[in-house]
């Protein structure tokens, strides 16, 4: 401990060689990740699997994948939260969840 102040633990997010440079790490906070819930569910979130976030990017470069918005996904995910029953996913970019109903990704029909 320095100051006082415990360490915080933090989860490395790293997606697949070609999704990132090799130099980029997303991370979240475990405290954050334990609050964050689905704007429009509340359920929980978790990290994508890097088997989930290979599966989604395929899909994204065969196109097809759009957001809730009805925008089309044209760039992999480096990382995404993933909502508690796998139907939403929800993109990290830059360390930041973008935690916009209309920016989340339906992997499933609710």
């Amino acid at each position: 401990m320095c100051g006082g102040v415990p360490p915080t633990r933090q989860f490395v997010i790293m997606g697949p060689p070609d999704t990132q440079l090799a130099s980029e790490e997303a991370m979240i906070d475990e405290e954050l990740l334990a609050i964050l819930r689905c704007p429009e569910t509340m359920s929980t979130l978790k990290l994508m699997s890097d088997e989930q976030l290979q599966q989604l990017n395929e899909r994204i470069s065969r196109g097809g994948v759009s957001t809730l918005g009805g925008d089309p996904v044209g760039t992999p995910l480096q990382a995404g939260l993933v909502t508690e029953d796998g139907g939403r996913v929800y993109r990290i970019e830059d360390e930041i969840p973008i935690m916009l109903i209309e920016e989340a990704i339906l992997l499933k029909e609710s």
